[in-house]
Order: structure tokens, then sequence, then C-alpha cells
């Protein structure tokens, strides 16, 4: 089994796969970013997905390989303890589709506080008073993750 770190180094790599997502080539760190001691890059990059835990698995099943199927651009990013895992998905003209992979550490206030908190924080320090947020509501997207809407609402 692998084990993860919590050290400070960015990690990156790619990997191109054809249209029966066969791995055609790789190259980087991608099993430091996948967690996986030996990955078996002879095989599809399904088998690949399969082998993950539950979270990333996830995010690769619904996120990752809806972007593959739609033949578009696509950047996404997955939130880990420490770090954040960016990666794009490039349709190539040969057919071929290039996943890259970047994965950094994350500062300590992103870690400690959410978006509406660190927003209220930066008004704060602008000058505003009776800062408040709410979640409204959430909206979700074809792949089934939930993203919650929420108001700011300040004084100057």
């Amino acid at each position: 089994m692998f084990l993860s770190n919590n050290n400070t180094e960015c990690y990156s790599g790619y990997i191109k796969i054809d249209e029966n997502f066969q791995i055609d080539e790789f190259s980087g760190q991608i099993d430091q970013i996948l967690r996986k001691e030996h990955l078996d890059l002879n095989g599809t990059f399904i088998q690949i997905i399969e082998g993950l835990k539950k979270t990333i698995r996830f995010f690769f099943e619904n996120e990752v390989l809806t972007a593959i199927k739609a033949k578009k651009i696509c950047h996404l990013s997955f939130n880990r303890k420490n770090s954040i895992l960016c990666l794009s998905v490039t349709p190539l003209s040969s057919g071929l589709t290039l996943i890259s992979f970047v994965e950094n550490p994350r500062s300590e206030n992103l870690i400690e506080k959410t978006l509406p908190e660190k927003l209220k924080e930066i008004f704060s320090n602008n000058g505003f008073k009776h800062i408040e947020y709410q979640t409204c509501f959430e909206v979700k997207r074809e792949s089934g993750v939930k993203y919650p809407v929420f108001l700011l609402v300040a004084q100057k």
C-alpha cells in the first residue's frame, strides 16, 4: 500500500489514453499523485480508476470520465486533506486524450477556512461591517456533485 505523505512537494505528470481508454504514454509522478505504489500503466485508465480510494474514484468516474467522453477541454480540481489536485483533460487531433496532473500543497488559510469565511475576512479587512452570509441553495451538476450557493451581505 502506498503511504501518503504530508510534505510540501509539488507533483506533476500526464497520461495519454486512446479511444478505448488504453494507456498510450505516461510520464511524471503519477503513482505519487494517485497514491498507488505499483501502478499497472500497461492496462487501461478504467482499471487504474477502479483501484483508487472511494472519494477520488468517485471524482474520476463522475468528473474526469465525463470530460473525456465529451471530448472537450476541461480543467478540474479535487481537494485533498493537505493538497489540491488539478487536472486538465485535452482531446488531441490524433484521437488520443491527454490528462495532465498537478498536485500542490494547500496553504493553511485554505485548510482552516471556508470560502464564505475567507470572503468575510477580506471584506472586514477592507472596512466593511455587519458582514453576514447564508447558504441559500445548492446547484447540482450533471455528475451528481452538489455545490452550495451563498449570499454575502455587508455594510460599508
